[in-house]
């Protein structure tokens, strides 16, 4: 059955971009081609308008003084028959209560879903012990590294601030949507409640069309794709790791190559040129398609993640992840030892180990490159786009009942 689709954003889709904006065009682009018409409803315009884009049938920014009315001309005008909020942080909570309320006011149950686009409980990854050891001296401000000691001395107030902020999808949405299963018990924690009825995981799916690589075309790169913010993504700790290597791989011309934007990318830029670390190129942002069909072994060290698109990138293109456990959905992506290695959190010597064994064994890293390509496959658009769909049946059964 063909439905009317509503996305509802902070800001205005960029297809360009990633995260949130790239997963909800991609997404949009695949329902379209299942007969649903999509819509797109945003906060406030970050990016230039796209002109002749026939992914959404209309996007609409939302004015605050005119918000509920644009919201319900939207919904009866188009017939919406599903609301999807796009969020992570503290104003699209606001704007689920806000939607809530309208759709009270309507005589068509309409469902109304929540995507949480992180792990939960990632605001408390910054404020953990070891938090200030391993920052002190990074790209962080004085003025960032006060906030950090503030926020561990009100961890309470912190946690208290947590759970008002986890239960508004709880108390608002019909669905809540996870990225991967193994964070429903982790979001239930934080709300307070044993309740998993509301709860789905469904993991982003692979934006990149099928790829057919050849790994024996493989060049000596170790790869690393991600924003220049060391909070976070924490390339500091990958760069030390490389600079470990034994000497015998300059000889052998392997490249660390680090496409990527951020606060902290001059930071990184002089912390090598400091030390003297050789082989390892800044290429700033770019597509990184070329780069992931290029390199040979891929590089995470995040501090943590929600479902990360780089990584599953990487590995639709046979570019082979090294990746910390600091998220849990890594274990959904990652058949460790087959199509990726899974490294224990902060063990920097295990993970160079991997890395070495990886860079000297060409067989190993063939068979695992092929491994990738195929382990990708599980989240094809098509299968994620399946998921969606089979959602949107339930759901609009579900409230229809109701009503």
């Amino acid at each position: 059955m063909n439905r009317a689709i509503l996305f509802i954003t902070k800001d205005n889709i960029n297809p360009l971009s990633g995260g949130i904006d790239r997963i909800t065009y991609v997404l949009a682009t695949e329902l379209r081609r299942n007969g649903c018409a999509c819509f797109s409803a945003y906060l406030s315009q970050s990016h230039p308008l796209r002109i002749g884009d026939a992914v959404f049938d209309q996007e609409t920014e939302l004015a605050e003084d005119k918000h509920d009315e644009e919201v319900v001309n939207l919904i009866e005008l188009h017939k919406i028959d599903v609301i999807i909020v796009q969020g992570v942080d503290a104003l699209m909570n606001k704007e689920l209560i806000s939607l809530r309320k309208v759709l009270n006011t309507q005589t068509r149950e309409i469902p109304l879903l929540f995507v949480f686009h992180q792990m939960p409980g990632y605001e408390l990854v910054s404020i953990d012990n070891k938090f200030l050891i391993d920052h002190l001296f990074s790209g962080l401000s004085v003025k960032e590294i006060l906030l950090q000691i503030l926020l561990r001395i009100s961890k309470k107030n912190v946690l208290k601030s947590l759970r008002n902020k986890y239960i508004v999808p709880y108390q608002n949405a019909d669905r809540v949507i996870l990225l991967s299963r193994l964070y429903i018990d982790d979001f239930c924690k934080i709300v307070g409640n044993s309740d998993t009825s509301k709860y789905l995981a469904i993991p982003n799916m692979l934006t990149f069309p099928h790829s057919d690589v050849i790994p024996s075309k493989k060049e000596r790169i170790v790869l690393m794709v991600a924003r220049m913010d060391e909070q976070a993504k924490r390339i500091k700790r990958a760069i030390e790791i490389w600079s470990k290597l034994p000497m015998e791989f300059g000889k052998d011309e392997w490249r660390m190559v680090i496409v990527g934007n951020g606060k902290d990318l001059t930071y990184y830029k002089n912390f090598v040129k400091s030390r003297d670390i050789k082989n390892v190129s800044f290429e700033g942002q770019q597509d990184p398609l070329p780069y992931y069909q290029a390199a040979s072994i891929f590089m995470m060290t995040s501090a943590f993640e929600g479902w990360p698109m780089t990584l599953m990138e990487a590995m639709q293109n046979g570019c082979v992840p090294i990746v910390f456990d600091s998220f849990k959905a890594v274990y959904d992506i990652i058949e460790n030892g087959k199509d990726g290695i899974i490294v224990p959190d902060g063990n920097k010597d295990a993970y160079l180990n991997n890395l070495v064994q990886l860079m000297q064994n060409a067989e190993q890293r063939k068979l695992m490159s092929e491994a990738c390509v195929e382990r990708s496959q599980q989240f094809s658009q098509e299968r994620i786009t399946k998921m969606w769909l089979k959602l949107f049946e339930n759901v609009c059964k579900l409230v229809a009942n109701v009503s």
